[in-house]
């Protein structure tokens, strides 16, 4: 098995919830358990790229059938989640600066070790 590591920029606002009401929130956002950080689910960023694939041979043989025949064929490719790098923050000056944390630069070198 071949693993690439990619980097997603969303370039409007994004909120991917967790697909269930806790309370008076409606939809949560999805976080990782021990951090807290927001991330983005490998089934939602696998969903959305399925949905922009116009080909249907091709979206067949890339993320395996449709729910009815999903046992006969997984698919070719696996996405993991989503993980937070980089946060756009207002400076004094009016423009925007992207920053990290720490153990958002730690978690990247990592991944990148193992990729």
């Amino acid at each position: 098995m071949k693993a690439k590591l990619m980097f997603v920029h969303a370039l409007s606002p994004l909120h991917a919830g967790t697909g269930q009401g806790v309370g008076v929130i409606d939809l949560p956002i999805a976080r990782e358990k021990a951090t807290d950080i927001p991330f983005l689910p490998g089934s939602t960023l696998k969903g959305v790229l399925r949905d922009a694939c116009e080909d249907p041979e091709v979206r067949k043989r890339v993320f395996g059938p449709d729910t009815s025949g999903a046992d006969e064929h997984a698919g070719a490719v696996i996405f993991t989640d989503a993980r937070l790098l980089l946060l756009p923050v207002r400076s004094l000056k009016g423009v925007f600066a992207w920053v990290a944390s720490p153990l958002l630069l730690h978690r990247l070198m990592r991944d990148v070790g193992n990729a």
